[in-house]
């Protein structure tokens, strides 16, 4: 069981992220390597 109720909200979500690991890995191997890139994914649908 997860906290997020239907597909339309999950799916919002998840492309939420989608977009987010793409720039993450558009960005150079040595600043994803240093580990100080945040995720810009902020009010989900379904993560609180």
């Amino acid at each position: 069981m997860t906290c997020c109720v239907g597909l339309e909200n999950k799916l919002f979500d998840l492309k939420r992220v989608i977009v987010d690991w793409k720039r993450y890995m558009a960005r150079p191997l040595w600043e994803r390597q240093m580990g100080k890139i945040g995720w810009t994914f902020q009010g989900g649908r379904c993560i609180h």
